[in-house]
């Protein structure tokens, strides 16, 4: 069984435990701060061997990035195509998965030669950047290839976590809704490196 359904698993079986809990408790601690939610999954599931920190400071100890998609001014709209990668903008992303359109524009492999450091690789973890900022999903070994584009943020986690556990969190009622309370913007929701960075997760020990 993958790690990320095991702990999959372990959330569920205890989840009717700590949901009583969890919703008596929904005030946040200070600005991007972590959740009383989660506190409670912590504090209710396990006190001791379990660990609340941010993707931030995953990254920060452990390694692993954050990159926004190319610009305009990077990637222009009439190198697109017909034929290639499939881009991956927000109208690809989904929750918890990554959809792929008639009308997903391609990238040729002018451009992958060009600019090989926004290809997805297995594991990443693609936000939208703008709307429906709630949306994420983690790209799957077949999807390893697709081009990140300029709506989407793409994460990747250090190899010492596993993603599929990180993006499972991603798609929790806890974590949406606090990555659209802390969303800027007025006429529309928007994320950036920043933000992802100060998002909420729970971490179980490695053994």
């Amino acid at each position: 069984m993958a790690a990320s359904e095991s702990f999959r698993k372990i959330i569920e079986r205890d989840k009717v435990v700590v949901l009583k809990k969890a919703e008596k408790r929904v005030e946040h601690v200070g600005e991007g701060g972590v959740s009383s939610a989660i506190d409670a999954l912590r504090a209710s599931v396990h006190p001791i061997r379990w660990m609340t920190t941010t993707i931030g400071a995953l990254i920060g100890n452990d390694g692993g990035n954050i990159k926004t998609g190319p610009f305009g001014t990077i990637l222009k709209a009439k190198e697109y195509s017909k034929l290639g990668v499939p881009l991956i903008s927000v109208g690809e992303i989904g929750y918890g998965s990554l959809n792929i359109h008639d009308s997903t524009p391609r990238v040729p492999h002018q451009v992958i030669e060009r600019l090989p450091e926004y290809l997805l690789e297995a594991g990443d973890i693609v936000f939208g950047r703008k709307g429906a900022v709630d949306r994420s999903a983690i790209v799957k070994c077949e999807q390893a290839g697709w081009f990140l584009g300029s709506d989407g943020i793409r994460l990747r986690l250090p190899n010492t976590c596993d993603s599929g556990f990180i993006a499972y969190q991603m798609q929790s009622t806890e974590t949406r809704s606090w990555i659209i309370q802390h969303a800027t913007g007025t006429t529309m929701a928007s994320l950036n490196q920043a933000i992802i960075g100060r998002i909420p997760i729970l971490l179980p020990p490695l053994a």
